[in-house]
């Protein structure tokens, strides 16, 4: 009827919300290959260029040899090429190269243009996700996380043949991002869940994307989604797991519901506090200061800021253990 007509649209279109609202979660995750020791570009660029010093520096030193024994002055015929260049470019070089290494502590996005290298979700070689949050999300800065493969969905349901999705998952401060690849790019574990579940109907048909949705969601992270959107004949029927496949899948999809607090080492909160640029910047002032007559008030000086961010860092400690400690233990509860 015409009264049915436009209650059939708004209905579709609050399915559709429900359908793309995991995809929608504003976080920007790009997939990254961890790049080896050696091709890294803090290490084979400054390699070849410290290389190509030496070279030059002998070559130099070899010339000046050879006009030393036919009565020259000792000095090469580059004039000051050879002279000063080339011990004014080690320098730079070291300089430029302590630059970049620092520039990897500060940056997350530097360490990750330097230690790895961009890559499709394609591509099995990829093993770590750039994770940025959303401006003013409460979400922090971003941060490098490695990836976890579980597996095919076909052998995580326990089914086998072609064409299994290779689930891939991220977790990132409490937040677990799930990428399915595959021919389908359907997260078919997650959706079938509470159908599998009850083995009743497809009870989870609010969340089955359509055709087209399923190739525009395809390989692409979306959160987890939670039976909070379900028809009322699911908590209607729903008794909890019966089975401990029922319950282990479950938790393999959803995970622990803890929230561990990780107690870093002192030398790491200490070697963070000294790695800071306004530090840096001091120990800086200091060396200068060392060049004058009073080079033990500059000792003094660094001494008093080594002490100052080692009380720093110990804070810092004092205050997670002081967290930590706010956690009530487990305990066994029968139901």
């Amino acid at each position: 009827s015409v009264v049915e007509y436009p209650r059939l649209l708004l209905i579709q279109f609050e399915l559709s919300c429900t359908m793309r609202r995991r995809s929608n979660h504003h976080y920007a995750l790009l997939p990254l290959a961890q790049r080896r020791p050696w091709a890294r570009l803090d290490v084979l660029p400054f390699a070849i260029g410290y290389l190509c010093l030496i070279v030059l520096d002998h070559s130099q030193h070899k010339h000046a040899s050879a006009v030393t024994d036919g009565g020259g002055d000792g000095r090469g015929g580059g004039g000051w090429w050879n002279d000063y260049l080339a011990d004014a470019l080690l320098p730079l070089a070291m300089l430029l190269h302590a630059v970049l290494r620092l520039a990897c502590v500060w940056s997350v996005k530097t360490r990750a243009r330097v230690g790895f290298r961009s890559c499709r979700k394609t591509d099995v070689s990829w093993t770590h996700v750039l994770v940025v949050p959303p401006p003013n999300g409460g979400g922090g800065g971003p941060d490098i996380v490695e990836v976890s493969r579980p597996g095919s969905v076909s052998a995580l349901n326990g089914r086998a043949g072609g064409g299994a999705n290779e689930v891939v998952t991220v977790d990132f401060r409490q937040i677990r991002f799930r990428c399915c690849l595959g021919a389908s790019g359907a997260d078919e574990e997650m959706d079938g869940i509470w159908t599998a579940t009850l083995g009743s109907g497809p009870i989870f048909s609010a969340a089955t994307p359509a055709a087209d949705e399923t190739e525009a969601a395809a390989d692409e992270f979306h959160t987890l989604h939670f039976p909070v959107d379900l028809p009322l004949t699911f908590y209607a029927q729903w008794s909890g797991h019966g089975t401990a496949e029922s319950l282990s899948r479950s938790g393999r999809l959803y995970g622990k519901n803890s929230h561990p607090i990780p107690i870093p080492p002192m030398s790491a909160l200490l070697s963070h506090q000294l790695l800071q640029p306004f530090f840096l910047f001091q120990l800086l002032c200091v060396m200068l200061w060392s060049l004058d007559e009073y080079w033990y008030y500059a000792i003094f000086t660094l001494l008093m800021l080594i002490l100052f961010e080692w009380t720093v860092a110990f804070n810092r400690l004092k205050s997670l253990q002081r967290l930590r400690e706010t956690l009530r233990p487990p305990i066994q509860l029968w139901v």
